[in-house]
């Protein structure tokens, strides 16, 4: 692991052991970090105080604006002569327009649409002209738009004057009773309704008597209310439709069983009770496997003669029912002690306080004071000494930013162009 420990009880931390994880923070300071050995990558990004840590104009190349020229604000950046600057100020409605071989240029909107500092557009009056307008007017585009696309071109169906076609169309009058019909030409014309079915003048129809046939009623279409009670007799009840769920509960009485008709299958299962059985009738061939429970024998009829060899297995033992008399001297083996038995430390030999068990030359448990880089205290709690920690012990990549003190890395720490 990341310690060993020898027979004396002295520990090593082994090359490469102690990772990031294992420092603690601020842990490592400037004499700890080899000069030279810090690169490019093992600084965290967004790191470095720009204002405090570099001087100069930074080039555009390494992410500066090659500028030294102070910013006005609410301005574009563009570039100028190698360099990254602010465009001229916009004033209100002012656009920024590309220019063939320039910088871009500041302009006002102006022509047939302009602009205000929102963004709003507004188009100018009389600017739309007619080539501007793409076929197809649709209705919405009409006064108030209350004449629906669907509707206007109806008017492409009309063959003359809107109202002389609507006067020529039927009269509204029509005589007490009768309903317009389609005739054999297509046309609308009054009759009188007779039949199965008539109608009034409101609008009532009436089924005529015994209008209503067998091939006119949909299946399932007669309910319970619709037939009048005592009018279903044994004639019109199909053969074998009445059900169990038709018979109410206790009509099925002796009368109604046929002789020879009560089978096995038609007893309800635990119906056949103590009294139905007759005295001594339950012999040994009535009985089935297993059906001989504890319930069914008399306390303490099951005697030793009645117990197979080896049938009192570990489930048939009650819990501490074996005792020390019960187990043999020297009959209790390593294996028959379970992994999970949680033997008390009590039952161990002493242990000197801050002492550990190593294994000795000679393979046996020894207690011994544990000593080294890491000693060890009566509560578990270990202790890397002061300077045990070399760098041959860090890991690579170990000492990451938190684990360095902040303002310990000294220019000697960088390596040089890194």
């Amino acid at each position: 692991g990341d310690v060993t420990i020898s027979n004396t009880g002295a520990t090593l931390i082994g090359n490469g052991a102690v990772t990031g994880a294992k420092l603690a923070s601020d842990a490592v300071t400037t004499d700890k970090i080899l000069n030279g050995t810090i690169q490019n990558e093992d600084i965290a990004d967004n790191t470095i105080n720009l204002t405090q840590k570099v001087t100069g104009i930074l080039p555009v190349a390494n992410g500066g604006t090659n500028s030294g020229t102070a910013l006005v604000n609410n301005r574009l950046m563009i570039s100028r002569n190698g360099s990254i600057v602010e465009l001229f100020g916009l004033n209100d409605g002012q656009l920024v327009v590309g220019k063939t071989g320039d910088e871009p240029q500041v302009v006002t909107m102006n022509g047939d649409i302009t602009i205000d500092n929102s963004g709003v557009t507004a188009i100018g009056a009389g600017r739309v002209l007619n080539s501007m307008i793409s076929a197809g007017v649709d209705a919405s585009k009409i006064a108030d738009g209350s004449v629906s696309n669907t509707e206007f071109q109806y008017i492409g169906t009309l063959t003359g004057n809107v109202q002389d076609q609507l006067d020529s169309k039927q009269t509204s009058t029509l005589a007490n009773g009768y309903i317009l019909v389609g005739n054999g030409s297509n046309v609308a014309t009054a009759v009188l309704p007779s039949g199965d079915v008539t109608i009034s003048n409101a609008g009532v129809t009436t089924i005529g008597d015994s209008k209503v046939l067998n091939n006119m009623l949909a299946d399932n279409s007669v309910t319970t209310v619709k037939i009048a009670d005592g009018e279903v007799r044994t004639q019109d009840i199909a053969d074998g439709n009445v059900t169990t769920v038709k018979i109410a509960d206790g009509n099925v009485t002796t009368v109604k069983i046929a002789d020879g008709n009560v089978t096995t299958d038609k007893i309800a299962d635990l119906n056949v009770t103590t009294q139905k059985l007759a005295d001594n009738a339950v012999t040994n061939q009535k009985l089935a496997d297993d059906a001989v429970s504890t319930s069914k024998i008399v306390n303490l009829n099951v005697t030793t003669g009645k117990l197979a060899d080896g049938s009192v297995t570990n489930v048939k033992l009650g819990s501490d029912a074996v005792t020390t008399d019960k187990i043999s001297n020297g009959a209790i083996l390593n294996e028959d002690i379970n992994s999970a038995a949680g033997i008390e430390f009590s039952k161990l030999e002493s242990l000197t306080s801050g002492n550990i068990l190593v294994g000795s030359a000679g393979n046996v448990a020894t207690q011994v004071a544990m000593s080294g880089d890491v000693t060890i205290s009566n509560t578990g709690a270990t202790l890397i000494g002061n300077g045990a920690v070399t760098g041959a012990k860090l890991a690579s990549d170990a000492v990451t930013t938190d684990k360095i003190l902040n303002g310990t890395i000294q220019n000697e720490d960088i390596a040089d162009n890194t």
